[in-house]
């Protein structure tokens, strides 16, 4: 079981010793997230935030980090957001980005794409996990067009995304398919924002 974590604190340490700034996926998640919401709302791109995206050197960085912010073991999980304007990921997940983007839609790449965009949503302002892995996996739809996928490859993404949700995420992250969809075409994730991202 894994767990993508959200956090309020101070983010502004530096230290580039224990990861470093992947501006692609910054993009990314942000490009992804407006394509997303432009769907059906028409939000001009600069209403989405940007975002920092804070891929670990290795593990025991990762974990070092979150525990010394959180107080919490940091076994199970893969990603958080802290507040301010970065997300955490492991190496491992952004390497797994990086591997969807280079044609590997498989559960695990879509379920990292999904994991970056969870983390994306949490610095827009949506605080509930369910709603926000909800949107998340969705996302993978809309990004995977707006990055040149075929709208078949785009629904194997999105899928396999929920797949990894289904096989990886706790119970309090987790809407079925059928009830993300439905509640997909009815609201943006947009329309979820909290007033403090």
């Amino acid at each position: 079981m894994v767990v993508a974590a959200s956090l309020l604190g101070d983010t502004t340490r530096a230290a580039t010793s224990l990861y470093r700034y992947d501006e692609r996926l910054s993009r990314i998640a942000r490009e992804t997230l407006w394509q997303a919401a432009s769907e059906g709302t028409g939000i001009k791109r600069g209403k989405v935030l940007s975002v920092g995206v804070r891929c670990y050197r290795d593990k025991d960085a990762f974990e070092e980090t979150f525990e010394g912010l959180s107080g919490v073991p940091a076994r199970r999980v893969i990603a958080y957001y802290a507040g301010g304007r970065d997300v955490h990921l492991r190496g491992t997940t952004c390497a797994n980005v990086h591997l969807f983007f280079r044609g590997r839609n498989t559960v695990r790449t879509a379920g990292a794409y999904a994991i970056l965009l969870h983390e994306a949503l949490h610095r827009q302002g949506i605080h509930n996990e369910r709603l926000t892995t909800c949107f998340a996996n969705e996302s993978v739809r809309w990004g995977t067009r707006w990055f040149g996928g075929s709208e078949a490859k785009s629904l194997r993404a999105r899928n396999r995304a929920f797949t990894y949700t289904k096989l990886h995420a706790p119970r309090s992250y987790r809407m079925g398919r059928p009830d993300c969809l439905a509640l997909a075409r009815k609201q943006q994730w947009v329309e979820l924002r909290s007033s403090r991202p």
